[in-house]
């Protein structure tokens, strides 16, 4: 069994080897210019290009030599010397897919901006650069189709080896067809890598999108007649139930307002059946001795409360005063008009029961 010491020994050999592995590492990246493209594809088949190139400096000759040629000096030769290759290598890059696609292409929108950007230890001088590519893909009614626009790869686009590309995808399509297949989905971002794909074949990255089928398209115009529908019949439903019940309400409230008026009718009309039906034996329309008896003690007791009130009186208070319906009143009051010991009188809506003043010989 291996003692401790040996063991320490080995832990510290382990270590160093890691940080060797990992200081090489970091010369590695310093030392490698990295690209990276995004290409964002519109619906209409054109395409956004924006590019990174990150060129490593490693020394401060090298910074200096960059700020000097690219930053300080924005007239400078180098500058228009790299802008000017850039445009050549895209013109060429979009000529050769024009003549293999059939379609006019064009470029417009050229832009080149410089910088530098330092984070300890490492230095990069960046050149981004973008540009619309008129025509850029194949499109139909449903599908937008990459591809035939590299018929010698991506890699005759870019100046540099490509590290990452990232096509962007419009709003609303989905990826039917992808070849090489990208490494990873972030959105309607497709992303490849260079750890996984080196480069690019003739013809590639192809891609097919074709437009979501969105399942509500078809249901929401099928559902706006169908509500359409209903709202065309329940609206003179509504409209005809609410007629009815303002009509009933006004006729309960014209009904209420007449309701002592009929009444009083109905008792004067009896009094003229009674005189004029004189053919009619008396015995017969005489009220029996007990309903007579009370009906008298009424009388008696509306005279009395006529005489209170000065000899006359609404017929509404009477209704009030004696607690009796309405109708009972209204026969005892015809027949009290009958004999001679009221007159009724019409004022408005009521009726005035005034006394008829007694002969001072009787």
């Amino acid at each position: 069994m291996p003692s401790s010491a040996v063991l320490i020994m080995r832990a510290i050999l382990l270590l160093v080897f890691l940080m060797l592995l990992n200081q090489a590492a970091i010369a590695q990246t310093v030392t490698t210019a990295q690209t990276i493209a995004t290409v964002e594809v519109y619906e209409n088949g054109s395409a956004l290009w924006t590019a990174e190139n990150h060129q490593p400096l490693t020394t401060q000759s090298e910074v200096s030599e960059w700020e000097s040629k690219y930053i300080l000096n924005e007239q400078s030769i180098s500058r228009s010397i790299q802008a000017s290759a850039l445009w050549n290598d895209i013109n060429r890059s979009v000529l050769l897919a024009q003549n293999n696609s059939g379609r006019p292409m064009s470029i417009r929108d050229f832009n080149v901006s410089y910088d530098i950007v330092k984070t300890a230890p490492r230095t990069f001088g960046i050149i981004r650069y973008g540009f619309e590519w008129e025509n850029f893909s194949r499109t139909n009614s449903s599908e937008i189709v990459i591809g035939d626009a590299f018929p010698e790869g991506i890699g005759i686009v870019l100046p540099t080896q490509l590290d990452k590309l990232i096509i962007k995808i419009p709003a609303g399509y989905d990826v039917l067809n992808a070849s090489p297949s990208f490494d990873k989905l972030d959105g309607d971002r497709l992303i490849w890598d260079r750890i996984l794909y080196n480069s690019f074949g003739k013809g590639e990255p192809y891609l097919v999108l074709s437009r979501k089928i969105i399942q509500e398209d078809t249901y929401l115009p099928y559902q706006s007649a169908y509500q359409s529908t209903w709202l065309l019949i329940l609206v003179p439903i509504a409209i005809l139930i609410s007629g009815t019940l303002i009509v009933f309400w006004k006729r309960r409230r014209v009904n209420g307002r007449n309701d002592d008026s009929l009444i009083d009718d109905t008792a004067d009309s009896t009094v003229y059946v009674d005189n004029t039906e004189t053919n009619i034996d008396d015995d017969a329309l005489m009220p029996l001795p007990d309903m007579t008896t009370e009906i008298l003690g009424y009388e008696e007791m509306i005279e009395r409360y006529l005489t209170r009130c000065g000899g006359q009186a609404y017929q509404s208070d009477i209704v009030k005063e004696s607690g009796l319906s309405k109708s009972k009143i209204s026969i005892i009051l015809a027949k009290m008009k009958e004999d001679g010991r009221i007159l009724k009188i019409r004022k408005g809506k009521e009726n005035i029961i005034r006394m008829v003043a007694k002969d001072k010989d009787q």
